[in-house]
Parts: structure tokens; C-alpha cells; sequence
């Protein structure tokens, strides 16, 4: 989340703010009510939101391993009570990237007096697979079912629709990038990294990653470091032109010299100035909402920041 104070302030104008999650985490610590939802092992599961993943046809479907914990709820179950009590009437649907919900053509209508039968939301999902719902409940293990290879076989030269490698658009964004002047005044480029031990914000507090990573440590070639006085350890701050946040140095020889690199979704929204106490720096405080936003979905720029980094002589709030 770039420009976290955005966010924070935006939540904090809403009327009513309810969080639905197994932790406290930053927007349940911003709440006027958590809710405490079910996780997996505690509800029934089936993995059709993952077929466009696998390399073959596959399928599972499981029941609830354990009981939830007295006072959890399912979080379908919180939605479709809310909607009961407000009298909306509900459709369950077959959902996937990029469709509108209106454009779906069939839906399974919920009672708004019969709390709907997980196993049934889950045997809807699979109602156009090809192996019966029933012969994946009987394999616990999944099911791999026989399908014939298929290929893509070349068009004739004058077929229609054919894919524009650089669109107009495309091409016009790469000549403005191509003819962009370097930005002044900063000594590095903040890029992005991925660790073994955790998903964006899943797992961030396992006892393994935390043993691995109390924080998310700003990586730097080791001659970058002795530069600038910097030692492995040391408390940092990386300032970008939209904010600052501290960290811990850590020497990383496969990096280029000029190149800072961090992980993602560590330590609270705003930091407190001390990177250990905090778990980590969140790096989108170095991002803008409205400065080098893509200009059809308005990413922001979230790698290649420009940044300084230097090392902090006495540990304060920032």
C-alpha cells in the first residue's frame, strides 16, 4: 500500500469499520469491530479458484479437519447473516478474474432464512467438472482425471485477431520512459524482494520467518556500504522523495552497486522510528498515490524508487 497515511486517514472518516481476520492486524487495530473468522483445516475447502494454476487437471475437496474455535465464524457465514438481517437477497456465483458479477449467467439463489450448506456452496462450484462431486468427496487426496492433450495449431497468415506485440499505447509509454532525464538527488534505487518463508503478509509473524527476519532488512552491495559508513547491522534510513523509514543493514554482494533492495508488508502502516521494536518498515512509505502512477490502472511506482539511504547515528522516533 503505497502512501499508507492515505489509507489510515480514509479509515479513519468511515462511519463503521469491520474487520474480519485470525490476527490483529493493521486495519483490525483501526476497527470498531473484529471479527474472528474460521481458517483453513476449519472449513470445507475446494481448490476451483485455483484451477488456471495447475499444469493439469486437478481437484480437491475437503471437510473440515478440526472444529473452529468457540466464538470464530465462517466468513460467507458473517456476509450471508448481514445480508439476512437486511433483508438483500443473495446469489451465489462462479467467480474469476476480470468478469462482472451482472455478466454471469447462472447463480444459485440463497434463502435468506436457511443458512446456506457449505458442502452444496462447493458442490455448485464443481457442477460443470467433469468427475461428479461426489467421486472428489470419496478422494480425499484429489483427483487427477485423464484429459486429452491439446495443442495450438498455427492460424492461416490472414486469421483475424491476432495479438499486437506494442500497441500504440505501449509503445508511446516506452518513448516517454525512454526520453524521461534521471531523477537528481538520489544515490540508489529501491527494488522489490521476495523471501522463502512468507506470501505478501501470510505467515509474517511465524516463529521461523521471525528467527529468520526480525525485519525487513535494506540489502546493499558491501562497497555501497563502506561508502557511505555503513555497517552490517547498523539502523538506516531510507528517505524517497514521499517519505522515510528505517531498517537494519544487511551486505548482499549480488546486488549492484546503486541498487537497495526490501521486502514487502513488514512492520505497522507508519513507523515508530525504532525497525526492531516495529517488526520491520513498511516500504510503501517511500511510494506516492499520485506521483509515477501507471497511466491506465494507476499503479504506483513501487520498484525503482528513488531513494538515499544513510546510516542513522542515534536510534530516535523518526
Amino acid at each position: 500500500m503505497g502512501n499508507p497515511e492515505v489509507a489510515r486517514a480514509g479509515f479513519a472518516g468511515l462511519d463503521l469499520l469491520v474487520s474480519l481476520d485470525c490476527r490483529m492486524n493493521a486495519t483490525a487495530d483501526m476497527a470498531d469491530y473484529v471479527i474472528a473468522t474460521s481458517q483453513p483445516f476449519e472449513r470445507h475447502e475446494i481448490t476451483v479458484p485455483g484451477d488456471s494454476s495447475y499444469p493439469e487437471p486437478f481437484v480437491q475437496y475437503t471437510a473440515p479437519v478440526v472444529e473452529k474455535p468457540a466464538g470464530t465464524i465462517h466468513d460467507w457465514e458473517f456476509f450471508w447473516a448481514v445480508s439476512a438481517r437486511m433483508g438483500v437477497p443473495l446469489t451465489f456465483k462462479y467467480w474469476n478474474y476480470g468478469l462482472r458479477f451482472q455478466d454471469i449467467p447462472e447463480g444459485l439463489e440463497l434463502s435468506p432464512t436457511e443458512k446456506p450448506d457449505p458442502e452444496a456452496l462447493c458442490r455448485y462450484l464443481a457442477k460443470d467438472c467433469t468427475v461428479p462431486f461426489d467421486a472428489i468427496k470419496a478422494s480425499p487426496s484429489g483427483v487427477r482425471p485423464p484429459a486429452e492433450p491439446r495443442f495450438v495449431r498455427p492460424g492461416p497468415p490472414d486469421a483475424p485477431g491476432r495479438l499486437h506485440l506494442c500497441p500504440p499505447d505501449v509503445a508511446a509509454e516506452l518513448a516517454m520512459v525512454a526520453a524521461q532525464e534521471p531523477e537528481q538527488g538520489f544515490a540508489y534505487r529501491l527494488t522489490c524482494r521476495r523471501v522463502l518463508h512468507a506470501l505478501n503478509s501470510a505467515y509474517q509473524e511465524s516463529k521461523e520467518l521471525r528467527r529468520r527476519l526480525p525485519v525487513n532488512y535494506a540489502h546493499m552491495n558491501p562497497e555501497d556500504m563502506a561508502d557511505a559508513g555503513i555497517a552490517e547491522g547498523d539502523v538506516v534510513e531510507v528517505a524517497s522523495a514521499h517519505g522515510r523509514l528505517r531498517t537494519l543493514a544487511k551486505a548482499e554482494d549480488r546486488l549492484r552497486r546503486g541498487v537497495v533492495s526490501m521486502t514487502h508488508m513488514f512492520g505497522p502502516l507508519v513507523g515508530s522510528g525504532d525497525p526492531v521494536a516495529d517488526g520491520g518498515a513498511n516500504v510503501g512509505q517511500l511510494a506516492s498515490l499520485s506521483e509515477h502512477v501507471q497511466p491506465i490502472n494507476f499503479m504506483p511506482r513501487f520498484s525503482a524508487v528513488p531513494v538515499n539511504v544513510g546510516k542513522v547515528r542515534r536510534l530516535q522516533p523518526a
